[in-house]
């Protein structure tokens, strides 16, 4: 049975940022890594070690940055959000929500803001 994993690492202080694809076959897990002088993908063992051996792929930390927003953008417009941030929003969202019907109960204007906000 083969499956994959994402490991993330680092190359030093703001160095760059290594992705690795893990397979895991017969009870060993493996990186896989393309090798541009043959153009065929290889696995590479993996063993128990935290530094990952030969990274799927490579990027330096401007890039990393500018894929991890453009990533966001791409899964937040389609709702897929961390737990974090989709609490806080649910919760922003609800207490609109609720500060709306109490003032709906209370027969206030929209536009009256409470003291102390």
């Amino acid at each position: 049975m083969s499956f994959k994993r994402v490991r993330l690492g680092d190359n030093g202080f703001m160095g760059e940022l290594e992705i690795a694809l893990v397979s895991r076959r017969d009870n060993q897990r493996f990186v896989e890594h393309y090798d541009p002088e043959t153009r065929k993908w290889r696995l590479v063992k993996y063993g128990d070690g935290c530094k990952i051996p030969n990274p799927t792929i490579r990027f330096d930390m401007e890039d990393a940055v500018e894929i991890y927003l453009e990533m966001h953008a791409f899964f937040s417009s389609r709702g897929i959000r961390n737990k974090d941030e989709s609490f806080i929003g649910g919760e922003l969202v609800g207490t609109k929500r609720h500060l709306s019907d109490l003032r709906h109960l209370l027969k206030l204007p929209p536009d009256i803001v409470p003291k102390g906000a």
